[in-house]
């Protein structure tokens, strides 16, 4: 039986981060509200990988705000690794869209600190912290966008 050796990403760890139940979804053109809800369905938190300026689809704007009413914090990160800095401000209608559902749009942070974003969301969960208490310590560490 062949083994399959896997090669280090650039940048990351080699430390095997625990599971938890937290969705990492890519922004993409062809991502549906119904792939969404399958993609992130049993997820006690998602982040998603929003376009370079913070935005993404604006048909997912339902099943994002139905995810947040039911307590499960929704995190936004700019897919921009050329910046230092994540989602600066929500200048366009579709970042307010997504931001009036309740999701968390990250301000410090991009896809370049997803290892630290996703530790945090871990060291988090496992000392208890879960729906809007962790959306808020989340935001809190990394800083959060406004209009």
């Amino acid at each position: 039986m062949e083994q399959k050796v896997h090669k280090p990403v650039r940048g990351l760890s080699h430390e095997p981060l625990p599971l938890i139940k937290c969705a990492v979804i890519r922004a993409e053109p062809s991502l549906t509200p119904r792939l969404f809800e399958q993609m992130t369905n049993g997820a006690e938190s998602i982040v998603i990988i929003a376009f370079a300026a913070g935005t993404i689809p604006d048909r997912l704007a339902p099943v994002i705000k139905s995810k947040v009413d039911s307590a499960i914090p929704v995190f936004l990160i700019s897919n921009n690794p050329g910046d230092d800095h994540g989602i600066e401000r929500l200048k366009y209608r579709v970042q307010v869209n997504i931001a009036e559902t309740g999701a968390i749009a990250l301000k410090g942070v991009n896809i370049n600190d997803i290892e630290s974003v996703m530790k945090a969301i871990q060291e988090e969960t496992r000392n208890g912290k879960k729906g809007a208490e962790l959306g808020e310590v989340i935001g809190r560490r990394f800083g959060t966008t406004t209009r």
